[in-house]
């Protein structure tokens, strides 16, 4: 404020208070009151109610959400039918390979003696994405298809795995699992697209934002 600042925008906070007893309202509102634009977020706790943060009249809560750009990768599975997902950027031959589904979930381990699915592409449910690298590396898997939860819905959210693989969201991923359930030797291949620009359904909230109503104020 003593900086003459116009615009204030600041991603934290500890949950919902009572606003004439939360640090920030209080400092917000001062600024606010001088005709500072106040931004803030309102919270990553997952879709549970009551849990909004940041939600007092004089600042703008901020969402968490998507933009019009993707980090595409398409599973192309051995009839042609292209599945589209996100992708870990990473050296992979194009080539088909077979696929092997890990009916381990949240683990994607299998049998130690099983040594049967060297070099294929895995393809598992889990919930994190980093802890079951490890696994699918020590079976000599060639790649890793990864399919978010079905709670997680549509949003997809990458983080580094140093290993070739594509995200899918769970409806994808559901459509991928009836091929591998229903095909005989099911195969397909993993193509890398990069940046794509102007992806459809934007703006949408992402399901770890939090989810209201307000616990500090009806308003």
């Amino acid at each position: 404020m003593k900086d003459d600042i116009g615009i204030l925008s600041i991603s934290l906070g500890s949950g919902s208070m009572l606003l004439d007893q939360d640090p920030i309202d209080i400092g917000s509102f001062a600024a606010a009151s001088k005709g500072i634009f106040i931004s803030f977020s309102g919270r990553n706790f997952r879709p549970n109610n009551f849990t909004l943060n940041n939600e007092a009249s004089w600042m703008l809560t901020m969402a968490t959400n998507n933009v019009d750009r993707s980090f595409r990768a398409s599973v192309k599975l051995r009839s042609g039918k292209v599945i589209l997902g996100l992708d870990q950027p990473s050296n992979f031959l194009e080539s088909s390979l077979p696929l092997y589904n890990s009916t381990e979930l949240l683990t994607c381990n299998m049998d130690p003696l099983d040594d049967s699915h060297r070099s294929s592409i895995w393809v598992c449910e889990a919930d994190g994405r980093r802890d079951v690298v490890a696994p699918v590396k020590s079976h000599g898997a060639k790649a890793l298809i990864f399919i978010s939860l079905k709670k997680v819905g549509a949003t997809n959210i990458l983080s580094k795995m140093d290993f070739p693989g594509v995200v899918l969201a769970n409806k994808e991923g559901s459509d991928l699992i009836s091929y591998l359930i229903s095909g005989s030797n099911p195969s397909a291949s993993i193509i890398f697209n990069g940046t794509v620009l102007g992806v459809s359904s934007v703006p949408a909230m992402a399901w770890l934002f939090s989810r209201g109503s307000s616990q500090a104020t009806s308003g």
